[in-house]
């Protein structure tokens, strides 16, 4: 494979790494503490709630007691920690939005680092908790997580309220998403993000363990033992970032203890990563600037122990500038051998380059310039990737040695060379069969296709009349009554039964029945309008659904096809069918349920009226 290809793939994995997490989501951009979400669809759309929340600094109120306080109000910016707004550090305050939602439906609120203690209320009710939530430092308890908050709204009105209270932590306030959508979707997109991290935190550690059994079994290659060293603590890093997983396993730990931990390691990183790549390269490295990355980490390390966290913590800046002179350290040792017509340089620089993006793409997400998910564990797979194809290479090279000396044996060898063209005739007919099976095995493929695709459609269609199956003529009613809401179009159903049904199954037999159903099947299909749509509801019941219909044109569809039925030709003796139907239109906020109780209710008056007729 040539250095092209390698960078290709690079790319495909950055590309399925960052895809893996993406979310049918918008930004609702809310002014003055409302956010408009006409978007909004929780089937599928997740909206992010930013913009202008309203915020009281110092006060810790309770939904009820929000409008007393209406002058000490402020509008601040959502995500952002308050620090960066003006405020100190450390503190406690209350933010609230308002907003409209659909009424009587499920929704789901995701939280992600509120920082670092908070209770939420929506509409009144208190919906979660993390940590205590305090007005000084001994009261206050802090946790870093994300949760998914599932509530039901009962009114359209919808208010979000949260108190917040930070006192050990470098972030404050929300800092983090607040995203609100259908609970699946959510879920859905949380599970995307977890599974990733699972991913990454697996092969990171199979990595470190690869190279460790490299390092056991050729103890003179240290470089194996550095970045074993490195990929284990990467996979701690991972499993510190994503979801806060190492909160979830050891939920006795405080913040500040974490906190300090997983700065520690992210810290030794750099002079194993210089180790690492030292030792492969040896000869271009200046050792008094190795020493000197290796002194100043492990000094900032100690350093973050006695530091106290806050928005002016001096280890972030130190280590920031560290990394930048480590990168261009390295890079500049690795253009060298570049030069040198080293090509396992080459490689080593692609994942070095990768990784330095990925740390300053995670730099600018802390310090909340950006708004993404964080690449610190995709860049060092590709580097790591880019270390195993250095020693892929290393054993290719040895590999080549053993194969000329194998072909020198071969040309002393005549029965070896024999065998040799042998096997080679073999393999060839086992091409052939392998071809053939190719053949077979895409026709299978083909045919499974078209399968599916059969399946699909029945899926759907009732068997008997050819018409939507009850559950899918449902979830069109639904659809349709969501489009109708949005553009306020008009949409009409009608109800429609078979008249003395039991009396023709019984008189004429059952199979006879099925084929009276199967008939007002075709007549219907025939009769209906391309827009229109149709659906066997239960039974001898059919349920026709009419978008930007009103209630007149629905009614002369109806009396058409009830007088088609009556004048039908019935091929079963001397049979006379007679249907009758409800026809009811759909007026704003009605759901489907009360949409179709009231088309019911007047095919019943129908029924009622001496049937083979239609009522509106």
């Amino acid at each position: 494979m040539n250095k092209r290809a390698y960078l290709v793939v690079i790319l495909l994995a950055m590309a399925v790494a960052l895809s893996s997490c993406s979310s049918n989501s918008y930004s609702s951009q809310a002014t003055d503490g409302f956010a408009s979400l006409d978007q909004l669809n929780p089937e599928n759309r997740i909206v992010d709630l930013a913009g202008e929340w309203e915020f009281y600094w110092n006060q810790l109120l309770a939904p009820e007691d929000i409008e007393a306080h209406l002058l000490q109000r402020k509008l601040v910016a959502i995500p952002h920690s308050w620090d960066d707004l003006g405020y100190p550090l450390q503190g406690y305050a209350t933010y609230r939005l308002k907003t409209e939602l659909e009424p009587d439906t499920i929704y789901g609120l995701e939280l992600n680092d509120i920082a670092t203690a908070y209770n939420l209320y929506i509409n009144g009710e208190q919906a979660a908790t993390r940590g205590k939530v305090g007005r000084k430092d001994a009261d206050s308890v802090s946790k870093l997580g994300s949760e998914i908050v599932i509530f039901n709204t009962e009114q359209k009105q919808v208010e979000i309220v949260l108190q917040v209270s930070s006192f050990s932590y470098y972030k404050a306030g929300i800092s983090g998403k607040v995203r609100l959508g259908g609970v699946y979707q959510l879920q859905q997109s949380r599970y995307k993000r977890i599974a990733l991290a699972l991913i990454l935190s697996g092969i990171l550690l199979s990595m470190a363990a690869y190279h460790l059994l490299f390092f056991i079994f050729r103890k003179k290659e240290l470089s194996n033992l550095y970045f074993s060293i490195a990929s284990f603590i990467v996979f701690i890093q991972t499993i510190f970032e994503e979801s806060h997983f190492f909160s979830f396993l050891f939920p006795r730990l405080n913040l500040q203890t974490e906190e300090r931990i997983q700065t520690i390691l992210l810290i030794l990183i750099l002079p194993v990563v210089i180790a690492s790549i030292y030792n492969i390269f040896k000869t271009s490295f200046h050792k008094p600037i190795v020493y000197f990355f290796y002194i100043s980490s492990f000094l900032l390390a100690v350093a973050v122990i006695f530091t106290p966290f806050g928005a002016s913590n001096p280890v972030w800046p130190i280590y920031g500038l560290l990394v930048l002179l480590g990168t261009a350290f390295l890079i500049y040792a690795l253009v060298k051998n570049i030069r040198a017509r080293n090509s396992n340089a080459f490689f080593l620089l692609t994942g070095t380059v990768c990784l330095a993006a990925a740390v300053a793409h995670d730099f600018l997400v802390d310090y909340r310039i950006l708004q993404s998910y964080k690449l610190f564990s995709v860049g060092w797979v590709i580097f790591l990737v880019m270390v195993s194809t250095i020693i892929t290479n290393q054993f290719s090279a040895s590999f080549k040695k053993v194969e000329q000396l194998s072909v020198e044996i071969n040309k002393k060898n005549i029965d070896l060379k024999q065998a040799y063209l042998e096997v080679e005739k073999r393999v060839k007919n086992r091409t052939s069969q392998l071809n053939l099976a190719k053949k077979r095995l895409e026709k299978a493929n083909e045919q499974l296709k078209k399968d599916k695709q059969m399946f699909k459609v029945l899926s759907i269609t009732d068997g008997l009349t050819g018409l939507f199956n009850h559950n899918h003529i449902i979830g069109e009613l639904k659809r349709e009554i969501n489009r109708s809401k949005r553009y306020g179009n008009l949409l009409s159903v009608i109800m429609m039964d078979i008249d003395h049904f039991k009396t023709i199954n019984d008189i004429h037999g059952h199979q006879n029945g099925d084929r009276v159903l199967s008939e007002i099947g075709n007549i219907i299909k025939e009769t209906l309008r391309k827009a229109d749509i149709a659906g066997r509801y239960g039974g001898e019941e059919f349920l026709i659904i009419m978008p930007e219909t009103g209630l007149d044109s629905a009614y002369l569809l109806g009396e058409r096809l009830r007088e088609k039925v009556a004048d039908h030709r019935w091929k079963i003796g001397n049979l006379k069918v007679n249907v009758s139907g409800g026809v009811a239109q759909h007026e704003y906020d009605m759901s489907y349920g009360v949409l179709l109780s009231k088309a019911d209710k007047l095919l019943y008056k129908a029924k009622q009226e001496g049937r083979n007729r239609v009522e509106r």
